[in-house]
């Protein structure tokens, strides 16, 4: 559903779903509260979606399912369905209300999305073989959906650039690792974008969570700055680390989104007034948020 290459494999369904409109340049899926929007980085909506009032939300972008948490139940958006709507997946639920959702594949591996990385506590969704919540009391529906689609076909590894052990990171020496529990973690570097801009992880034990703080780092010049813009090019010792992310980025790799803003590579953010889930025509998610 997101680009053309995902087009192609699942069908137009979700562009006539949603009612999209020619729009120029790169399009931003947005969760507006109790609807799905597309909007265009000049602001120009092209589409929209009613789904649940989400009091918490998470988006796999790996398998394009929206996981939206009300105070009772779980809900799921295929966005790869011939007509997308929302399915409860767990009903009977409570406190609290920030969750996970783990994916895990009859070979094992797995993968987990959450509503708030740093929540202390949550209720735990594993759609394995067998499905189960975490939550006393709690109902599991839809299964017959959940056996079809455990195996769907996932987003390509390679989009994802963070500084996980199957993530292909680079590696830098820092003029300090004082920001570092494990000095292994220091230094690992992604590239940001196409112009010779590398995002660098220089802390792993902030004060709060997340724990992981990164600079930019630019090869040419070879300064440093906070990632999220406005940049300001200094040394080392002089940049204020920021986020590690994720950091989103359209095909083109002229835009992204980070948290709830909306930046274009080399220029200005804007603050969005959604969530931002991902691009249509989307390209590589770069850095972690823990």
């Amino acid at each position: 559903m997101f680009g053309p290459e995902t087009r192609k494999a699942f069908g137009p369904a979700y562009d006539e779903q949603l009612g999209l409109k020619a729009a120029p340049g790169p399009a931003l899926l947005l969760s507006m509260g109790s609807a799905l929007e597309v909007r265009t980085p000049a602001g120009q909506i092209a589409g929209s979606l009613p789904v649940p009032a989400a009091a918490e939300l998470a988006f796999d972008e790996r398998v394009d399912v929206l996981w939206i948490r009300q105070p009772d139940r779980l809900w799921a958006v295929d966005l790869r369905a011939q007509a997308p709507k929302p399915m409860p997946i767990a009903t009977g639920l409570a406190d609290p209300l920030n969750f996970s959702v783990t994916v895990t594949q009859s070979d094992g591996s797995a993968h987990t999305v959450q509503s708030d990385a740093c929540a202390v506590k949550t209720v735990d969704f594993d759609w394995g073989p067998k499905p189960k919540i975490s939550a006393s009391g709690a109902t599991v529906e839809n299964g017959a959906w959940l056996a079809q689609n455990l195996g769907r076909r996932q987003r390509d590894p390679s989009e994802w650039r963070g500084f996980d052990a199957n993530s292909g990171f680079g590696t830098m020496k820092l003029p300090s690792t004082k920001g570092c529990v494990s000095r292994d973690m220091c230094g690992l570097t992604q590239p940001f974008g196409t112009d010779k801009k590398v995002l660098v992880m220089v802390s792993d034990r902030a004060p709060k969570c997340p724990m992981e703080r990164c600079l930019l780092y630019d090869v040419d010049t070879k300064m440093y700055s906070s990632p999220v813009p406005p940049y300001q090019w200094t040394s080392f010792k002089g940049a204020t680390p920021g986020t590690c992310g994720p950091f989103r980025f359209d095909k083109a790799q002229a835009w992204f989104t980070v948290g709830k803003n909306l930046c274009k590579v080399g220029g200005a953010c804007e603050q969005l007034k959604g969530q931002p889930l991902g691009w249509l025509d989307r390209g590589p998610v770069v850095g972690s948020e823990n």
